[in-house]
C-alpha cells in the first residue's frame, strides 16, 4: 500500500506531521473503501477475516 509505504518513508525522514497524514490516508482506505465493501452477507466467513483483518490493519496503523 503506497500511504503505508510512504509513512514509513516519512518516519525515517522525522517528517511527524507527514507521518500522519499518511497514516489517516491508509487507515481511510481500509475503512472506507476495504471494510465497508465487504457483504457480510454473502461473503460469510471469509468477508468476516478480511472484516477482522481489516479491523487488524486499522489498529495497527493507529499505534504506528
Amino acid at each position: 500500500m503506497v500511504a503505508v509505504r510512504n509513512a514509513q518513508n516519512h518516519m525515517k525522514l522525522g517528517n511527524i506531521p507527514e507521518k500522519g497524514a499518511a497514516i489517516s490516508k491508509a487507515i481511510l482506505i481500509i475503512e472506507n473503501g476495504l471494510r465497508a465493501s465487504l457483504d457480510r452477507e454473502v461473503g460469510g466467513q471469509i468477508a468476516e477475516g478480511l472484516d477482522s483483518l481489516y479491523e487488524y490493519m486499522g489498529r495497527r496503523l493507529v499505534t504506528a
